[in-house]
C-alpha cells in the first residue's frame, strides 16, 4: 500500500502542500475562489447593477 501517504507532514518542495486542519484547506480554497478572474468579472458585472450612477460616485456616498 502508500503507507502513509495521507499524513499531514512537511511536504518537499516540489510536491503539492497538505494542511493538518480543515480550516486552513477552507481558506486557500476561498482564496482560490476568491482570486479566480471568472469570479471577479461576475461579482463586478453583477455589483454593477446596484450602483445608482445618478447617486455620485460609491465611496463619497458613505
Amino acid at each position: 500500500m502508500l503507507g502513509n501517504a495521507g499524513a499531514a507532514g512537511p511536504a518537499s518542495p516540489g510536491s503539492p502542500r497538505r494542511y493538518s486542519d480543515e480550516r486552513g484547506s477552507v481558506r486557500v480554497g476561498s482564496l482560490a475562489g476568491e482570486t479566480n478572474p471568472k469570479s471577479v468579472v461576475f461579482r463586478t458585472a453583477m455589483l454593477l447593477h446596484f450602483v445608482d450612477r445618478e447617486a455620485g460616485h460609491v465611496t463619497s456616498r458613505c
